[in-house]
């Protein structure tokens, strides 16, 4: 544990800060609660983050969107697969000192290769698992596949909807309560209450997001149809849902000319013309 006459001292003025707002000029984030740390003889605060962008206005989001489904699909066509798409791999540019939001572009091509069966290369880290398809988990990992861009694609589309990143909106990441902890606001005590909380080291919760969106926890995509209106959230559906979602055999061999060439036109069909369709 701490320095007792060290704890003494600072505990008072900790609990005077929590929940406490600065003024703006401070650049200080709320202060949200504090621990004791006892295992490892430490103490700290625990701060909220601050949301890093406002919220683009919805036009702005919807041509973000259009922009990366339209992109995809071209480089579907030509038999590539990019094998690493995220959050992280979306670049925007500034026009003049602002963020560009409606004109993307795709990066992160380190992992990238042909589509063809006699080709492989070294899997995307664990550290994006939350974008990959479950058939692409870890020592899971399955033959990389079109259905598994789309998927990632699908994440992507999550997060443009709601603006939040996917580990908030799935639940992942959040702070464990420390050891020894001895006040937090009524705010983060809401937060903390009857949520569950899953983690990237555990594989089945990696495994379970597409269930947990298409079946176990509707609202989550709910809350995509009532942001973004009823044919954005289909369309993330349809890439969250892979091949059954696009009309095709769930076990269909997607490295088949003629398979490829129908889940070309479904994912055309039912994910780039149904978003260019909606006019803001």
């Amino acid at each position: 544990m701490l320095n007792a006459g060290l704890f003494y001292v600072v505990v008072p003025e900790a609990r005077g800060i929590v929940g406490k707002r600065e003024p703006e000029a401070f650049r200080v984030p709320l202060c949200a609660g504090y621990f004791d740390d006892e295992i490892n003889e430490r103490f700290g605060l625990i701060y909220q983050v601050p949301y890093a962008t406002p919220l683009p206005p919805l036009q702005s989001r919807i041509s973000r969107a259009k922009e990366l489904v339209t992109s995809l699909h071209f480089l579907h066509a030509v038999n590539w697969l990019h094998k690493g798409l995220r959050d992280q791999s979306i670049l925007v540019l500034t026009q003049n000192g602002s963020p560009d939001y409606s004109q993307p572009f795709i990066s992160g091509f380190e992992y990238s290769r042909p589509d063809e069966t006699d080709i492989t290369t070294t899997a995307a880290p664990d550290t994006w698992a939350v974008y990959a398809h479950p058939d692409y988990q870890r020592f899971d990992k399955k033959t990389y596949r079109k259905t598994f861009d789309i998927y990632s694609l699908g994440i992507i589309l999550l997060e443009i909807a709601l603006w939040k990143s996917a580990e908030e909106i799935l639940g992942f990441g959040q702070p464990s309560v420390p050891t020894g902890e001895k006040d937090k606001s009524p705010e983060m005590k809401d937060e903390f209450q009857g949520k569950k909380v899953y983690s990237k080291d555990s594989l089945q919760d990696l495994k379970n997001i597409r269930s947990r969106l298409l079946i176990d926890e509707p609202s989550l995509l709910e809350q995509v149809r009532a942001t973004m209106r009823s044919r954005y959230h289909d369309t993330v559906r349809s890439c969250i849902g892979g091949l059954e979602y696009f009309n095709l055999p769930t076990e269909a061999d997607e490295t088949s000319p003629d398979i490829a060439t129908q889940l070309q036109q479904a994912y055309l069909r039912l994910v780039v013309d149904i978003l260019r369709s909606i006019r803001v």
